[in-house]
């Protein structure tokens, strides 16, 4: 099974350029207000957990977010700032690929009080839908599908876990007569190929895809309808493991998601129709305080000891999100 095109979230969505993009969005300026909007511009990035107190609970955002929107989006940018021997090869093959990138977000009223002193902040993300959706725009065309979709936050993932439950329906060809190994799905059958030989059909492959929030934080210096989040996350490739109680881990990536969330310029106070989004995934190769990978290398320990907690790729989207009006008549 080709499961490096799984390990690291986001990847194939770097080029994802070819939506059309509204003139409406060229034609507004981008403010850069300083603090973690900062971040989003920075040429080198080191996560902010080992400065700052994570959030508590899940991300809260604006009310005006609230509701189901489509968003378009394109790559807006990829670096790599310690060279490209701190990045994983598939990553940086499936940044120089273009394709089209289109999906659905939907944010909700959060349960419980907002934080102290701001009310405003009373909505948070469906995650697992979002997740979900994000997912599939990805990966349609890969010979992956999303089964289905699963996201907890409690005492034991205090900022959320989302999970994913996905097929691999491309997990490698058969060779005339051989038996593949791995965890086919079951009901796989063997064909006739030409002249009456018979050979394995293609083996589908099932795997979970965890990411998990380690930290949060939002700017509390919203500036003109502009708000800004962080958060630090460990995705992990989780590969079934026959007569085991747990799966095993195959890759974990580090990764920290940065938001930047902006109303259009006269645009409605609760309910815009349309809002501006930048996007940036950054990846390190360790994070302070949390454990290496269970499946990192010795070679790859080695690295993240010279990358010295800084970021190794920096991937930058842009998108435009119209929101979706349900006609209840």
């Amino acid at each position: 099974m080709k499961m490096e095109r799984r390990t690291l979230l986001c990847a194939a969505a770097a080029a994802s350029s070819c939506i059309p993009w509204p003139a409406w969005a060229l034609s507004e300026p981008v403010s850069s207000p300083a603090s973690l909007l900062g971040r989003l511009d920075a040429g080198r990035l080191t996560p902010l957990s080992g400065q700052v107190k994570s959030r508590e609970g899940e991300l809260r955002y604006p009310a005006w977010l609230e509701g189901d929107w489509r968003a378009s989006c394109r790559s807006a940018g990829f670096e790599m700032p310690l060279g490209a021997r701190f990045v994983d090869p598939e990553l940086i093959a499936e940044a120089s690929r273009a394709a089209p990138r289109q999906y659905a977000l939907r944010f909700v009223a959060a349960p419980g009080q907002p934080p102290a002193g701001q009310p405003e902040l009373s909505v948070r993300q469906d995650r697992r839908f979002n997740h979900v959706e994000e997912e599939r725009a990805l990966i349609s065309t890969q010979g992956f599908v999303v089964e289905r979709g699963a996201y907890a936050c409690d005492a034991a993932h205090p900022h959320g876990l989302s999970v994913l439950t996905i097929l691999d329906t491309a997990a490698g060809p058969s060779r005339p007569g051989s038996a593949s190994s791995g965890s086919m799905d079951p009901g796989g059958s063997g064909a006739m190929g030409p002249g009456g030989s018979s050979f394995e059909a293609t083996p589908t492959f099932r795997f979970e895809e965890e990411l998990e929030v380690l930290w949060t934080a939002w700017d509390t210096t919203e500036l003109g309808g502009t708000f800004a989040t962080s958060e630090l996350t460990a995705q992990r490739v989780l590969l079934p493991a026959p007569g085991q109680a747990m799966a095993e881990e195959a890759g974990t990536s580090f990764l920290e998601l940065l938001w930047r969330f902006e109303r259009p310029a006269g645009a409605p106070t609760e309910r815009p129709a349309r809002v501006r989004a930048r996007y940036r995934v950054a990846q390190y190769l360790g994070l302070p305080g949390v454990p290496a990978a269970a499946s990192a290398t010795p070679a790859a320990r080695n690295l993240a000891r010279q990358a010295a907690g800084q970021a190794v790729s920096i991937l930058d989207y842009e998108l435009v999100m119209e929101r979706l009006v349900v006609d209840t008549e």
